[in-house]
């Protein structure tokens, strides 16, 4: 049996291609009256192809000289895989209608292994493309928004009657982030492989303005008109906040190599370097951006990456049953951003509280996890204790060290001598 032979009978949807197909039988049962005997379950073979496309399967059988598509399964309605039978091995798929049993010709125990990562690359395929129709809805809606602040600016100009550079910025930035955002969103809808160059250049900008908005409120007194003012502060401040961390997010979806091949990206270095990004350096990066246009120096992004990971790693205390959450707190707000603020000369800011109650839900996340695990399981306090004995100790160690290091005497010494 040749693909070209079944092929005829399948419609392709579009964007639908064929993957791959296996030539075997379907097994089907019914149940038939014997007499004198009652109810039995007679079993037959239907001979034909099992197709798997990157959007379903279909079953193709085949009836004399020609194929007709039996009957398809969404590769999302796929339950699982597996094989069964002793001496004729069969293939079991199961879907939301129950089980189909394939006995397919080249497939037995060594072969289930790669059957079943085919099959499955295309179903976590088809999820991640869901994933993107969502994707470009997003893109979709922020085009209109931004087209709507690029009018906005665009009516005020000819309401005030003269342009100000925060009325030029406002139209050009509206206009062109608006065609930019509307253009992924075409391109994700049909997966084009340029709408991924395009999110990413187009999340990048849009984390640059929305932090600019954020750190610099003091460019409000340029705008004459006081009910743009108040727009500004109140609207733009408060939610630019979230869109900050949501451009984020998506910029980190974006970058990971899964999403990059879906879009067939090839070896490009922005694809290389945006691929080669890591949570943490993610984090470490963010943290110094939003830091140094907060304090507006290089000392402050620094100081802001280092309070990061150090609230992060104090986190694992959420580790510690029961209390291990407010452990966390009260080190973090008592302690340590405290002193490391004094040590570089800042003040605290919305930036330093953003990454507080960010790890404080990793560590109320840790703290109920093994809570419920300490109250399953019994476990007792002196167990737990045993458990974090070596932990504790190491600690308290690096503290004593920290105290008696030599760099601080000298720097207390030179504090004294000052005064």
């Amino acid at each position: 049996m040749s693909a070209l032979s079944w092929e005829s009978a399948i419609i392709l949807r579009k964007g639908e291609k064929i993957v791959s197909y296996w030539e075997g039988d379907y097994e089907t049962s019914t149940t038939v009256m014997e007499c004198g005997y009652g109810p039995k379950e007679v079993k037959s073979l239907k001979q034909g192809a099992l197709i798997l496309t990157n959007q379903r399967i279909v079953w193709v059988e085949k009836r004399g000289k020609s194929f007709h598509a039996i009957f398809k399964i969404s590769l999302e309605d796929i339950k699982g895989i597996s094989m069964g039978g002793v001496i004729t091995k069969y293939v079991s798929l199961t879907d939301a209608r129950g089980e189909n049993i394939f006995h397919l010709s080249g497939i037995g125990d060594k072969e289930l292994g790669l059957f079943k990562k085919t099959v499955f690359e295309q179903v976590e395929a088809r999820k991640r493309y869901r994933g993107i129709k969502i994707l470009a809805v997003l893109f979709g809606f922020s085009g209109l928004c931004w087209t709507y602040v690029g009018m906005y600016w665009w009516d005020k100009w000819d309401e005030i009657g003269t342009i100000t550079p925060m009325i030029a910025i406002g139209i050009i930035l509206g206009f062109s982030l608006g065609f930019l955002a509307v253009a992924v969103f075409l391109g994700f809808w049909d997966v084009k492989s340029w709408s991924w160059t395009l999110a990413v250049i187009f999340q990048t900008i849009s984390i640059i303005v929305n932090l600019f908005i954020l750190t610099s409120p003091i460019i409000s007194n340029t705008i004459p008109v006081p009910i743009i003012k108040e727009f500004y502060l109140v609207i733009l401040i408060n939610n630019t906040i979230i869109l900050t961390i949501s451009n984020a997010i998506i910029f980190y979806y974006l970058t990971r190599p899964d999403v990059k091949e879906f879009f067939g990206k090839g070896p490009s270095s922005i694809a290389k370097w945006a691929s080669s990004l890591s949570y943490e350096w993610i984090t470490a990066l963010l943290a110094f951006i939003l830091g140094y246009f907060q304090y507006g120096s290089t000392i402050g992004g620094l100081s802001t990456v280092l309070i990061a990971i150090c609230l992060f790693f104090l986190a694992f205390f959420g580790s510690v049953p029961f209390i291990g959450f407010i452990l966390y707190f009260i080190i973090a707000t008592k302690w340590l951003i405290p002193n490391i603020l004094t040590f570089v000369g800042l003040t605290t800011s919305w930036v330093i509280s953003l990454f507080l109650w960010l790890n404080f839900c990793l560590a109320l996340a840790a703290t109920i996890m093994t809570s419920w695990v300490t109250y399953k399981f019994k476990i007792s306090w002196k167990d737990i204790l045993k458990g974090y004995g070596g932990w504790l100790q190491s600690i308290l160690v690096t503290y004593k060290l920290f105290k008696i290091w030599p760099w601080k005497r000298k720097l207390k010494k030179g504090n004294e001598k000052e005064q």
